[in-house]
């Protein structure tokens, strides 16, 4: 949420405040506990003029933005579109972007990190037994995890993403994402 150029700072904050209110309100009638959402950043700016080579303050400007955790989105895959109408409809003029993360992120690359170790020894047993050769001990190994950043991009309004009118829930696809792991495990040979 913005306010901009409000004559004096604790106007800023103040209208800010309200809008904040009313749009936290919005999200958490949506079905969003009050312990999902939270402040990631609060800042109040002086805006400035430039009359004659002289700075001179000509209002304020107060930011706020909120994340907001959406728990199993795959039971729900329309909430996130929920939430931003809602959001729009109470007069959020700002969003930063959408994104989506696995919450079991730690256990699912434990699984894939055991079976791309499990193939690295199959490959490296099958390429071994070609070479007419036996693998020995693990001299070294390393790993890579490739998890693209799935998210969706910024959204500038004005005066409330609804435009005081009827706002439509905006077409937010959650898709899918691979993780991979990548590992390189190097062996003696016998």
């Amino acid at each position: 949420m913005e306010i901009s150029k409000v004559a004096k700072p604790e106007d800023a904050l103040n209208q800010l405040n309200e809008k904040m209110k009313q749009v936290i309100a919005a999200i958490e009638k949506s079905g969003i506990p009050k312990e999902n959402i939270q402040t990631q950043n609060y800042t109040l700016n002086p805006q400035y003029d430039i009359v004659d080579g002289i700075s001179k303050i000509n209002g304020y400007n107060a930011n706020q933005s909120i994340s907001v955790k959406i728990n199993e989105i795959n039971k729900n895959a329309n909430k996130v579109a929920e939430i931003i109408a809602a959001a729009g409809k109470a007069g959020t003029n700002k969003i930063n972007g959408v994104s989506f993360e696995a919450s079991n992120l730690n256990d699912l690359k434990q699984e894939a990190r055991i079976k791309a170790i499990l193939d690295a020894r199959t490959k490296a047993k099958n390429i071994g037994n070609a070479l007419g050769v036996k693998l020995g001990k693990i001299v070294g190994w390393w790993e890579n995890y490739i998890y693209p950043e799935s998210t969706i991009d910024q959204y500038y309004g004005k005066g409330g993403m609804g435009g005081g009118g009827a706002m439509t829930e905006p077409s937010i696809p959650t898709g899918s994402r691979e993780l991979v792991v990548e590992v390189n495990v190097n062996y003696k040979i016998k």
